[in-house]
């Protein structure tokens, strides 16, 4: 028996210790979705992970929200990369809005923990066969596809914890969805899966400050006639709900 286990033991993490490359189709319909769709790349081993937005601008592009609303969006060479480290439980990641040209944040976070539940349920995705759980994570419910006969607890975007790659996944409300669309086995260490460098760290302290000094350097401009000021995004705008509350709380804090 406990020689058995020892073999099951070193298989498993034989296949953990190789390099592989996920494939995913992105479709997201929040306020910014449009920029975080199409094909994604998730690439990881046993210990770190980094996930890509492969059609992410590489030069200033103009974004078109909807017919009333078009917004400059900062280039990123690195596909605004997510990496996540077991090891260190971090994560490393970028975000577009309201940063300073040329270049985008980066924040460093703790592993989101997502209580999932395991559900009946059996998918085949991308030919792998998968079973079903339900989370939540960012103020939305998911319905997560994972497949157990690939060990690895990572999945799309940050969202992590399950005993299987997640191969898809998609929230209640329609607006989030993630599918698995090709798997491969990489040779090599792949130096894709590293932090993302190509941007300003900051904590969100930090952030927080660069808002406010927008924020008023916006009202400054107002005049008796005409008030000029900052709002923010809608609350989906983003995958995360209301992730960007920083203006109106500060506002509120001002008797606004």
């Amino acid at each position: 028996m406990k020689i058995i286990f020892l073999l099951l033991f070193l298989g498993v993490n034989s296949v953990h210790a190789q390099t592989y490359e996920a494939k995913y189709e992105a479709r997201l319909k929040t306020g910014n979705g449009q920029l975080w769709s199409g094909p994604t790349t998730l690439v990881f081993d046993n210990i770190s992970a980094a996930f890509t937005t492969d059609a992410w601008p590489t030069e200033s592009a103009l974004f078109d929200v909807d017919a009333n609303n078009m917004v400059w969006i900062d280039p990123d060479s690195e596909g605004m990369k997510i990496y996540t480290n077991f090891n260190l439980g971090v994560q490393k990641y970028k975000v577009s809005y309201g940063s300073p040209k040329p270049w985008n944040f980066i924040f460093t976070d703790s592993i989101p923990k997502i209580n999932w539940s395991m559900s009946e349920g059996h998918r085949t995705i991308a030919g792998v066969d998968a079973l079903k759980a339900v989370g939540s994570f960012g103020g939305r419910t998911y319905t997560a596809w994972f497949a157990p006969t690939i060990p690895s607890a990572f999945g799309p975007y940050r969202f992590t914890g399950l005993p299987g790659l997640i191969v898809g996944i998609e929230s209640d409300d329609g607006l989030i969805s993630y599918t698995l669309s090709s798997f491969n086995e990489v040779s090599g260490n792949d130096q894709r899966i590293l932090p993302p460098v190509d941007g300003k760290e900051a904590t969100l302290r930090e952030y927080e400050k660069y808002v406010i000094a927008n924020l008023l350097r916006a009202e400054s401009n107002s005049t008796e006639t005409t008030k000029v000021t900052l709002t923010n995004p809608a609350s989906d705008y983003d995958i995360i709900k209301d992730r960007w509350t920083i203006i109106s709380d500060y506002k509120r804090k001002r008797g606004y």
